[in-house]
């Protein structure tokens, strides 16, 4: 049996597609996050984060939806395969790619 710990969340930006797709690759650079595989005309990102002191590592899924030309839906899935528990590491993440989302689309 395998063991995996998920968490999610989903935002609307008052930004175009194109400007939130844009602005991913800067943040997971900030942020330190490989990207493992983009597919632009989904607007999807696959991200790979490393070990951690609480994970062994984590896998998030960035899907972005235009909703019209000035707003996209931001869909953000994380995992961490292996274990039981995450200690919150997953939702603190999700966290501060929103935050740094939201603000480098501000700059």
């Amino acid at each position: 049996m395998a063991w995996v710990v998920s968490k999610e969340d989903t935002i609307s930006l008052p930004y175009s597609l194109d400007a939130v797709f844009d602005a991913v690759p800067k943040v997971l650079s900030k942020l330190n996050w490989k990207i493992d595989r983009v597919d632009k005309p989904l607007g999807r990102f696959r991200v790979k984060i490393g070990m951690s002191f609480w994970t062994w590592g984590q896998t998030m899924f960035i899907d972005l939806t235009k909703i019209d030309d000035r707003i996209t839906k931001v869909h953000i899935y994380g995992e961490a395969g292996g274990q039981t528990f995450d200690w919150g590491k997953i939702r603190r993440d999700i966290e501060k790619f929103l935050r740094e989302l939201e603000l480098t689309l501000k700059q």
